[in-house]
């Protein structure tokens, strides 16, 4: 199945975009940039027919506006005002209820603007407003080459700190801090 590569986790808005042409327009950023910090490399089936229409699903398309990949049927909402953009897209498939070799699970369709995003620690931005929201999405999964710090986002990092009362870990992710403290 022929793969397109080149595509990119934002890690402002959580969303899958096309990046090697251009960084496509970010909800998170004031409609700057998406941010690739932290992604890995992610590839999607391309102009492809479907051969397990049981984990595929069609009808994927990448909006020329804010480079996104949207599921087309739907239109979504893109953050320039209007629905998505699919002059010049290609047709891509996602293994959907199935997670294939190297390939990263967990990423969502957004049902108020109809983008693949990953909810990670955030839940991402929506073109909508507010955060994207995953509900009646089914579970995609997106070929995927790690790097160095992991699965689409940095690895987080943690901090030990005891004393003889309590023994405390900090883990920091992208967006957040998570502190926890157990009495000893």
């Amino acid at each position: 199945m022929p793969h397109q590569e080149g595509w990119r986790w934002c890690s402002l808005c959580s969303v899958l975009y096309y990046g090697p042409n251009a960084n496509g327009h970010c909800p998170a950023s004031n409609n700057g940039p998406h941010n690739p910090n932290g992604s890995g490399d992610y590839s999607v089936s391309h102009n492809d027919k479907i051969h397990d229409t049981n984990h595929q699903q069609e009808n994927w398309r990448w909006c020329s506006h804010c480079a996104n990949l949207h599921f087309a049927p739907e239109h979504g909402h893109c953050i320039r005002g209007a629905p998505h953009n699919t002059d010049g897209s290609g047709h891509y498939i996602l293994a959907h209820q199935a997670v294939p070799d190297h390939a990263q699970a967990g990423w969502k369709w957004c049902k108020n603007c109809s983008s693949l995003f990953f909810p990670g620690t955030t839940g991402g931005v929506c073109a909508r407003g507010g955060k994207h929201d995953p509900t009646g999405s089914g579970n995609y999964a997106v070929h995927h080459k790690a790097h160095a710090a992991g699965h689409g986002q940095p690895a987080p990092t943690q901090q030990t700190q005891q004393t003889q009362q309590t023994h405390t870990v900090t883990t920091h992710y992208p967006n957040m801090i998570v502190t926890t403290t157990h009495r000893t």
